[in-house]
């Protein structure tokens, strides 16, 4: 074969190869939109039994998971809101080193290409934790430990303000130094309140007013605990919708009735992990829906 037909056929192959690459990266994209059937952004609080765990779906096969409940539940949770053929989630935040929200975070750090690690800081002695340091370390994934008053942006539209813990607050016991974070899409606004039990929610009230404190979707903290229970903050919030994530039959007795009661007060819809199984909610912006 002479020089110039094999330059002609590695030019073919070249061109090819780059058509595939391209048909495969937009098939991802097209998936991404697909999957959010009409929606720019979707929230889906996964049901990982008695655990923490939200992936948040945003434009450009963007995801955010916030915690992974313990154990591998998380995997077959994710994957069935995921695009198929995405193999990365951008960013991974773990609201504090309990086992029942860092759990599974191992097996999705090394299952997916992660973009970045985010955290409060908090370290502990735990297997669980020394696996998930140890493996994100392995794979040289980026980490940020972030603080009340910093803000990340995942998206265009898409920010996150921290609320809690400041360096008081990371002083505290695990729960009450919880990342407490604000998502923000095109004005529809959820508020992620980890495991922050009454004396973190009194130091959040302390420092922001309702109208800061104020959203329409609510991750109620700690899984409905009585320690959680807070009138106060949750009359500040005033959720339209309000999620538990809570395990079947679990032996704590969460979600208690007074926390119930509580958000029933404000006339909160409740949706619960252990009732409903995984539960999507989605947005164009201004307001969220129930899918």
């Amino acid at each position: 074969m002479e020089k110039k037909d094999i330059s002609r056929y590695l030019n073919t192959i070249i061109f090819i190869g780059l058509l595939f690459a391209l048909f495969l990266w937009s098939s991802v994209f097209r998936n991404a939109e697909a999957n959010l059937s009409g929606f720019e952004a979707q929230i889906s609080f996964l049901d990982v039994g008695q655990g923490d765990a939200a992936l948040i779906n945003l434009p450009g096969s963007t995801q955010v998971l916030i915690d992974g409940g313990e154990g591998g539940f998380v995997l077959d949770q994710i994957k069935s809101r995921m695009p198929s053929g995405d193999k990365k989630i951008e960013y991974v935040v773990a609201s504090h080193p309990d086992a029942d929200h860092i759990g599974g975070l191992p097996s999705v750090v090394k299952s997916y290409e992660v973009g970045e690690y985010i955290s409060n800081g908090a370290q502990n002695s735990s297997q669980v934790y020394t696996d998930l340091k140890n493996v994100v370390e392995e794979k040289h994934v980026a980490k940020r430990d972030v603080s009340q008053g910093d803000t990340l942006n995942f998206a265009p539209g898409a920010d996150a303000l921290m609320l809690w813990p400041n360096e008081e607050g990371k002083k505290l016991s695990s729960n009450n130094g919880s990342l407490v974070l604000k998502f923000t899409y095109k004005g529809a606004c959820a508020l992620f309140a980890a495991d922050a039990e009454t004396e973190a929610q009194n130091r959040i009230m302390a420092i922001y007013s309702k109208e800061n404190l104020s959203c329409e979707l609510f991750k109620v903290p700690h899984h409905g605990a009585a320690t959680a229970l807070n009138r106060k903050f949750t009359g500040e919030v005033a959720p339209k919708y309000a999620v538990v994530s809570v395990g079947k039959n679990n032996s704590y007795g969460h979600p208690t009735q007074a926390v119930l009661d509580a958000l029933g007060e404000v006339k909160a819809q409740i949706f619960r992990t252990d009732k409903e199984g995984t539960i999507d909610f989605a947005t164009n912006g201004g307001n969220w829906t129930k899918r």
